[in-house]
């Protein structure tokens, strides 16, 4: 599980609402580490690829990053990277990184956590992988199932983000 930090009216905010979320280290530093390094040998792990990803988004959202930061995360996205969000709608990897150039240090305040990580498929060098994020902003949470398409490519091999998928999931009655 990981905790993400971004502002509390950041579920207004387009780039929550299309999946770009900020996120702090997860997994004693180990996600950060990868994700300065997206060519380490023991990368190929889809959980921490899920948490290495969020950690540079963290960055880049949360801090006031460099824009080698912003490079790092576009490069585990596939140039025909898209993704639906939990309103339905699609967006490309190009609307995403526009998005994302706007959006340096824009977001403290949110918290994500990432759990049931878990891959439901892996053949050649694809693997699908699900995992449920909860968003908790100003004492409250919203919870989202998503699913990625992830592909390895290069050496040494590395993840490519294809496709991502968001799915609401509708608040518990209290």
């Amino acid at each position: 599980m990981i905790g993400y930090r971004c502002a509390p009216n950041s579920f207004d905010c387009p780039l929550v609402s299309t999946g770009v979320l900020a996120a702090s280290l997860g997994r004693g530093g180990r996600a950060l580490e990868y994700a300065a390094d997206m060519s380490a040998s023991d990368a190929l792990d889809p959980a921490v690829e899920v948490e290495a990803v969020h950690a540079l988004l963290s960055t880049w959202l949360g801090t006031d990053a460099g824009p080698e930061v912003l490079e790092r995360f576009a490069a585990t996205q596939h140039d025909t990277f898209s993704m639906v969000t939990t309103s339905g709608a699609r967006v490309s990897r190009s609307e995403l990184l526009s998005s994302l150039r706007r959006a340096r240090n824009s977001q403290p305040g949110l918290d994500i956590e990432i759990s049931e990580t878990e891959v439901l498929l892996t053949e050649g060098n694809v693997t699908v992988v699900r995992f449920m994020e909860r968003h908790h902003v100003g004492g409250k949470h919203a919870d989202r199932w998503t699913t990625a398409v992830l592909t390895t490519s290069g050496n040494p091999l590395r993840y490519s983000w294809r496709v991502l998928h968001e799915t609401a999931v509708a608040p518990a009655d209290s």
